[in-house]
């Protein structure tokens, strides 16, 4: 598998930390990893790690990146919101459609999700969605304060600067623009734009312990998707969980 590391930058002159893995022989299209809220092109517990060695094993070309403000990428975490993100990601599916002549993919998880759907792309083939956050943007916030606000060192700041421990010790900072983007999101309606304008699967987790499992059957309702409840933690952790939904993801993509 060859790796390359382009120079991707954002509307702000960041850059945008990319990988571009692609398999040897011939390649049966490109699958853009989107990350989740606090993450990186790994994600937790190196979730995309095995999605993106499964798909380079199966003759797909991987690109994934962090989000400005994310991993290795520049960029304020302060900064971070759905409306910077929705511009980082169209950064990416344009270098991507400009430099590779195959059909586009997604595959988005948990806050990437959102993020997707709000920048509806166009022009992509299918799009995949795991662990995709409640349809109640009242209840997100809630539970981001009930999650984040009673740890030790936390503080949730809506007007201000939010202090959110994370499992690493790190501390977190966010701005009050990421619970404005939240709070003025129509997840359901949006998700209901993006179906009809891609192919489109969600898969929710019976197990989540993140999002917890309510409020996602508005989801389910919606005619132009395919919604599938699996076995699993929100980042698929247990290793016989995963490869079953790799298996599942496969099928899609082929």
């Amino acid at each position: 598998m060859k790796k390359l590391e382009p120079v991707i930058k954002n509307k702000f002159g960041e850059k945008l930390d990319t990988w571009v893995e692609s398999p040897e022989g011939q390649i049966k299209a490109t699958v853009i990893l989107v990350h989740g809220f606090g993450t990186s092109k790994h994600e937790t517990a190196g979730y995309f790690d095995d999605i993106a060695l499964a798909l380079a094993n199966d003759h797909f070309r991987v690109v994934r990146f962090d989000f400005s403000g994310y991993g290795k990428s520049e960029g304020s975490p302060i900064d971070v919101c759905y409306t910077k993100h929705v511009e980082d990601l169209q950064i990416i599916i344009e270098w991507v459609k400009e430099n590779f002549q195959e059909e586009t993919h997604i595959f988005a998880q948990s806050m990437g999700c959102f993020v997707t759907a709000l920048a509806l792309p166009s022009g992509i083939g299918k799009i995949l969605m795991t662990g995709i956050p409640t349809s109640d943007p009242k209840l997100i916030v809630a539970r981001f304060s009930e999650r984040y606000g009673k740890k030790p060192g936390g503080k949730i700041d809506y007007e201000g600067i939010s202090l959110l421990p994370r499992t690493s010790g790190a501390i977190q900072q966010i701005g009050p623009n990421f619970w404005r983007d939240i709070l003025s999101m129509s997840p359901v309606e949006q998700i209901v734009k993006l179906s009809k304008i891609t192919e489109l699967k969600i898969i929710h987790w019976n197990q989540d312990e993140v999002l917890g499992t309510d409020h996602l059957r508005k989801y389910d309702s919606i005619k132009s998707l395919e919604a599938v409840w699996l076995d699993g933690d929100h980042s698929v952790s247990k290793p016989a969980d995963r490869q079953n939904f790799i298996k599942v993801m496969l099928d899609f993509y082929n």
